[in-house]
């Protein structure tokens, strides 16, 4: 909906549609920045 888009928009937070391919390589890559941060953050061991 557009008043979701701006919402988005306004809070800094951008839209990205992806085919299945672009989205998994994505949480693939999400998967690993926040493994590190979660082990640098002593949340994990």
């Amino acid at each position: 909906s557009k008043e979701f888009k701006d919402f988005m928009n306004k809070n800094g937070f951008g839209i990205q549609i992806r085919n299945p391919e672009e989205f998994y390589n994505f949480v693939k890559e999400q998967d690993s920045v926040w493994k590190e941060i979660l082990k640098l953050g002593g949340y994990l061991k």
